[in-house]
């Protein structure tokens, strides 16, 4: 099983950024923040009217009060929730009998893990709730038929 090229950027660029930040964990914030700049998440959540700079402002907060460590040695490491999200994409990737994680495996993850500040900005900030649920429901159908 591999990772798609987009997946990879985003989270080459979120490990980028939390040891740029001096953080020694890497977490779901890390990687939406990094999410929400994608063309493919970004135009999803437009079509849902959410309010993508509301978004930003509250991860970038949440990102700001992470305790930052001024060491040149420093340890990035994936927090565990970060971690489960990834195993939730890739369960869901083996489910749908393909060979690679895509952004949106994790993004779905990323949304259903209810208990993170990320899914709660994210979810939040959507202003059309019905337009969301349709546009997932018709992703995960078109998924389950076998699209990529």
């Amino acid at each position: 099983m591999t990772i798609s090229e987009d997946l990879e950027h985003v989270l080459h660029r979120a490990f980028v950024g939390a040891r740029e930040a001096g953080h020694s964990i890497l977490t779901p914030e890390h990687l939406a923040l990094e999410m929400i700049l994608e063309p493919e998440v970004a135009t999803f959540l437009e079509r849902c009217g959410t309010d993508l700079v509301a978004v930003e402002s509250r991860l970038r907060a949440y990102l700001e009060k992470v305790e930052s460590v001024s060491d040149d040695k420093l340890e990035t490491v994936p927090t565990a929730t970060f971690q489960r999200l990834m195993n939730v994409a890739i369960e869901r990737t083996e489910r749908d009998h393909r060979e690679h994680v895509m952004l949106r495996d994790v993004f779905l993850a990323l949304l259903d893990e209810r208990k993170t500040i990320a899914s709660s900005a994210i979810v939040e900030a959507i202003r059309d709730t019905a337009s969301f649920e349709q546009l997932r429901t018709f992703r995960a159908d078109q998924e389950g038929r076998g699209a990529t």
